[in-house]
């Protein structure tokens, strides 16, 4: 028992907490999936409703055979929950993090890094046993095939079914968020 609870904390993780709307989770989650392949790690991605999106990854998607997807363990919860109050509480929320030995934590505020060269986040995640990915941040790290594992549930695929069949050739679609100006 205790020989195989000290080989499942060694063992090499990516954690992953895909944030804000469904575009920035899917493009978090595409990286996340390359990074682990590419870098030998298992995946694990916690994904939460919350006010930006108000569904489970399940009630959107099939969850593809062999993939860790679920909500996200209370002890994530407190430190989303402290992230989110306050920019100044940020801090407490670093050091509550620590407690869980991660080797490499990444956030949002860490993609300007990525974007100019300064870190190469397959080296690191690579260099490192248990890493947590919590970013909304397009971070340009997929392939598109990645993006094949995102096949609507059956429910959902109905409903796309029922709206697109009455698309003409001449529809087209326009994205506006809430925070567009």
């Amino acid at each position: 028992g205790k020989m195989i609870k000290q080989q499942i904390i060694k063992k090499n993780k990516l954690i992953v907490i895909p944030k804000s709307g469904l575009s920035n989770r899917l493009r978090v989650i595409a990286t996340s999936v390359k990074l682990a392949r590419e870098t030998n790690k298992d995946l694990y991605i916690y994904w939460e409703s919350d006010q930006y999106l108000k569904a489970l990854y399940d009630e959107l998607f099939i969850i593809p055979v062999g993939m860790n997807i679920g909500k996200p363990p209370l002890k994530f919860k407190w430190w989303l929950m402290i992230n989110s109050i306050s920019p100044k509480l940020r801090s407490i929320g670093k050091l509550y993090l620590k407690l869980f030995s991660f080797d490499f934590i990444f956030v949002d505020s860490m993609a300007q890094l990525v974007w100019h060269n300064k870190l190469d986040l397959k080296k690191k995640t690579s260099e490192s046993k248990k890493v947590l990915l919590a970013t909304c941040q397009e971070l340009n790290y997929f392939d598109l095939d990645d993006y094949k594992l995102f096949l609507p549930t059956s429910e959902l695929q109905n409903e796309i079914d029922e709206v697109t069949k009455r698309f003409s050739k001449n529809t087209i679609g326009i994205h506006i968020r809430s925070t567009d100006n």
